[in-house]
């Protein structure tokens, strides 16, 4: 098991990661879900249901619309909480708005940029002792020529390649969601093929929970 007793995990990202939760700081026994209603609540839950003994610290600092480099740009507010671990799904939005927002060249990321942004967060992270957890970007695409799935195949093996480089955590979402997809079809897991209901948050969940309780 990755986490250890009293440590805090701080997950970061975008709409899939923030999925409503409480601002400024997801986390809480307030009403409701202060830590949104996706993979980052459920792994709350489990991990608290399973593992009350460790009392672990889970926020969840995700914001709609974030690219890496939006992600960068307020990472000193997530080192504000000295987390152990960071939890780290971010690369969509920057492969996305390639496609929904061709003609706004200004809002593009380049892969080379989004590997440059996150091997700077990676650097923070490393040296303020925090652990680093990459999930990657992914898509309810399985059809490798699909121009936007071939876009983010190269973003996310990025991710792997920097992962490999600083010997992190990564793991791959996308890899489950392929998994899944010879049996559903994307319409059962996500409308627009980036944002997942409820059995697609689960399979996020299910993927995370499973690599860290076999480290």
């Amino acid at each position: 098991m990755l986490f250890k007793k009293n440590q805090t995990i701080i997950f970061v990202g975008d709409s899939i990661t923030d999925c409503g939760r409480v601002k400024p700081a997801g986390e809480g026994c307030l009403p409701g879900s202060p830590y949104g209603n996706g993979y980052v609540a459920l792994s709350f839950a489990y991990l608290h249901a399973q593992y009350p003994h460790l009392h672990l610290r889970i926020i969840n600092q995700g914001t709609d619309g974030d690219r890496s480099t939006d992600l960068l740009l307020r990472y000193s507010d997530i080192l504000l909480y000295k987390p152990d671990w960071v939890v780290m799904m971010i690369g969509v939005n920057d492969v996305w708005r390639y496609f929904d927002c061709p003609g706004m060249k200004d809002i593009h990321v380049d892969c080379a940029t989004y590997q440059q942004n996150l091997e700077a967060i990676v650097e923070q992270n490393k040296e303020n002792k925090i652990k680093t957890i990459f999930l990657s970007p992914f898509i309810m695409e399985v059809n490798p020529q699909d121009p936007m799935r071939r876009k983010l195949d190269t973003y996310r093996s990025a991710m792997q390649k920097l992962s490999e480089k600083y010997g992190l955590h990564y793991i791959d979402v996308q890899e489950s969601f392929d998994l899944l997809l010879h049996e559903a079809t994307s319409y059962e897991i996500s409308r627009d093929r980036i944002h997942p209901n409820i059995v697609g948050h689960m399979v996020i969940m299910k993927t995370l929970i499973d690599y860290i309780e076999t480290r």
